[in-house]
């Protein structure tokens, strides 16, 4: 498992690792990163992802992969891969932008303990 190539997302400094190969599989995860609620979203390339954050205008939103990049099921709001919302109720809104590192999970663990690793 150490030798897994993983997502890292570190938010106050909480740590939580994600498995690429299941993140490829998914292509859209929801979750929380200790209190802050965090997308991310996998492009079709299968090579290219973003962290987001996902609370907007103090909702938090649940994000489903779409054909043009990936939409909010509380409004069905279209949302491009820089995370700016380009139609529907919440068009012109942007995601704050998450930091996150790609790495092997044994190089992760080393810098980032404790690590919380989803599932």
């Amino acid at each position: 498992m150490d030798r897994s190539w993983v997502v890292g997302v570190s938010i106050d400094k909480k740590n939580k690792a994600y498995a690429w190969k299941n993140l490829v599989k998914l292509t859209t995860l929801n979750d929380k990163v200790g209190d802050t609620p965090i997308a991310i979203v996998v492009e079709p390339d299968n090579h290219s992802y973003h962290v987001f954050g996902r609370t907007v205008e103090g909702k938090i939103l649940n994000f489903v992969q779409d054909s043009a990049g990936f939409r909010d099921r509380e409004t069905n709001s279209l949302w491009n891969w820089r995370g700016e919302c380009t139609d529907g109720e919440l068009k012109g809104k942007t995601l704050p932008k998450i930091q996150a590192y790609q790495e092997y999970l044994r190089a992760w663990k080393q810098f980032h303990q404790p690590t919380d690793i989803w599932p």
